[in-house]
């Protein structure tokens, strides 16, 4: 699988998509995804697999009225403590995806030991 797709209880966002296969184009597996029930919602999606631990990690979008992610309107945004350890979690809960990451081996380190933090 490409990615996950996991609840959140932030105000805004419904959803947070993980994405886990740095070899496949982002906006192609962006494309693919169907959310037909969060219509108008916005959702977050972490790249951290695909473009690293850095300011591109975490990307907000809304679902247009097909279901799909409108891909024509996202913005890189900064994200709280809480939801930084859940993203990172879920990265814990897909070991092999993280092992073959683009991540360097500190980042996969602080990652699996639970020791990365905002600052």
């Amino acid at each position: 699988m490409n990615y996950v797709i996991n609840d959140i209880k932030e105000v805004e966002a419904k959803k947070i998509i993980t994405l886990l296969d740095y070899e496949i184009k982002l906006s192609d597996v962006l494309k693919s995804i169907n959310l037909s029930s969060l219509k108008g919602k916005t959702v977050l999606i972490d790249a951290a697999l695909v473009s690293g631990i850095n300011k591109y990690r975490f990307i907000e979008s809304t679902v247009n009225d097909s279901g799909y992610l409108n891909l024509s309107e996202y913005r890189y945004i900064d994200v709280g403590l809480d939801l930084l350890e859940l993203a990172d979690s879920i990265l814990r809960d897909n070991p092999s995806k993280l092992n073959n990451s683009i991540l360097t081996a500190p980042q996969k380190k602080q990652i699996s030991n639970c020791l990365y933090s905002l600052n």
